[in-house]
């Protein structure tokens, strides 16, 4: 497994260990609001970093989940065109 896959799972173990430690003494109800709290921090997160990235011509797609990738090489009319598909 190389380093970047190590650290792709250490990062995934330390977020499942703070969710179950947010989530010790919530209610269910209290456990879904914080987690749509948290996935719009995310979401919003995404959308700036999105928006950044167009400014400077090097753009990015975002998929709902938050996921990313770079749309770097489109053309329109004949231009070169780094933001549209």
């Amino acid at each position: 497994m190389d380093s970047s896959a190590q650290q792709g799972l250490q990062i995934t173990m330390l977020a499942n260990t703070i969710a179950v430690a947010l989530a010790k003494n919530l209610t269910p109800n209290e456990i879904n609001i914080l987690g749509n709290f948290i996935t719009l921090i995310g979401t919003a997160l995404t959308t700036i970093a999105a928006i950044e990235q167009s400014a400077s011509g090097n753009c990015m797609s975002v998929t709902a989940t938050g996921s990313t990738a770079t749309n770097n090489n489109q053309k329109n009319s004949g231009k070169t065109d780094k933001c549209n598909a």
